[in-house]
């Protein structure tokens, strides 16, 4: 997988109300006080004449889609639609390979409460906002023979959601030092998005078949995928 640059936000698609982007890992969503660039920042500047505004987040460390409204009509609609759980998020991430067995529990769905810890996010028995993360597969990854690339979906949209819950399963995402990840390159990828457009009310699908970003996936993996984003789940 080529190295993206900060810079390298890629637009899918364009409205004079909001835009579908796939963001680089290493990019902000939003800038800090006093930090680095962000994706907001770059697409302010790309789009000078709207305010741009985020109807949700992804980590620094993930890539993938993201939706950027441009309207106070699309960031009201967005945020609706988020806040009434009907998106539907899918991700990919890299762990390292454990047993059988223990590959075999991270499978279905898992619940957990997640609380914000300055930079980390923790799994608390209760004071929480309450997480859903379901992992629907799993397959080795191509040219890293000691790891497993995991396919994902989320309900909810929590703080580092996906990070936490692994490292709470006892499969943390390698290369995530944050959360006890051995040592490596990290990878999470928000890969496909189930959404209702703006503009037309349709429900529509957005994914990159063939990102040439994406990490190589197991084959059977990315049929996973291409069956998702054909409606077939």
């Amino acid at each position: 997988m080529p190295r993206e640059k900060l810079t390298d936000i890629t637009v899918i698609r364009e409205t004079s109300d909001d835009v579908l982007l796939i963001k680089p890992a290493g990019l902000a969503s939003e800038r800090s006080y006093g930090g680095d660039q962000s994706a907001v920042h770059l697409l302010q500047r790309m789009y000078p004449e709207h305010h741009v505004r985020l109807p949700h987040r992804l980590d620094k460390v993930t890539r993938g889609i993201m939706v950027a409204a441009l309207s106070d009509e699309a960031i009201q609609f967005h945020g609706q639609e988020i806040r009434e759980g009907r998106w539907s998020k899918f991700y990919l991430a890299r762990v390292h390979q454990r047993s059988r067995r223990m590959m075999q529990s991270l499978l279905g769905e898992h619940r957990a409460y997640i609380r914000r810890d300055g930079p980390r996010a923790k799994i608390v028995h209760s004071g929480g906002q309450p997480a859903i993360t379901t992992v629907l597969a799993y397959e080795r990854a191509p040219n890293r023979s000691h790891d497993v690339h995991l396919l994902i979906s989320i309900a909810t949209g929590r703080y580092h959601q996906i990070r936490a819950m692994l490292a709470n399963l006892g499969s943390p995402l390698v290369g995530d030092d944050l959360y006890g990840g051995r040592e490596g390159r990290l990878y999470l990828e928000h890969a496909l998005l189930r959404m209702r457009d703006f503009t037309t009310g349709e429900q529509i699908t957005v994914f990159r078949r063939d990102d040439p970003r994406r990490e190589d996936i197991h084959d059977r993996l990315s049929d996973e995928l291409n069956r998702l984003a054909d409606g077939d789940a």
